[in-house]
């Protein structure tokens, strides 16, 4: 009979809304109706815990699956995906970076701001040069 009632319990309860306070309260109550020893009630309020732990975690589960499923059909990136996107990006935008700054050193490919250090000093050379009439 407790086992039926147990089972019946288990299926009809929404266990994933249930607070581990009421939870525990709950199962003090049936076993002391159904005169349940110590062992016994302590028992079944640990499988009873067990129960909500897990309807929690399914009840979980199944909302982040319909979130991620709507925001698929929708066609809206979730921010976790997207931050990790722009991470693996930024380290390949890195990559080529140095790939290229290599080839460009190897070749002797002056950079842009060399050149301007260049065009610095010889507009310095120039002033000096023209300060001297020479």
């Amino acid at each position: 009979m407790f086992d039926f009632v147990k089972q019946s319990l288990f299926m009809s309860l929404g266990l994933a809304s249930l607070a581990k306070e009421q939870i525990q309260k709950m199962a003090a109550d049936i076993s002391q109706r159904a005169q349940l020893t110590e062992a016994q009630a302590k028992e079944f309020q640990q499988e009873l815990l067990r129960r909500a732990e897990d309807a929690k975690r399914d009840l979980q589960s199944e909302i982040d699956q319909r979130i991620d499923h709507t925001l698929i059909q929708l066609g809206i990136i979730k921010s976790s995906i997207k931050h990790a996107g722009e991470s693996v990006r930024d380290e390949l935008q890195g990559l080529i970076d140095r790939r290229i700054d290599a080839a460009l050193n190897r070749l002797g490919v002056a950079r842009s701001e060399e050149i301007r250090a260049v065009e610095a000093r010889l507009e310095l050379l120039e002033h000096r040069t023209v300060g001297h009439g020479v």
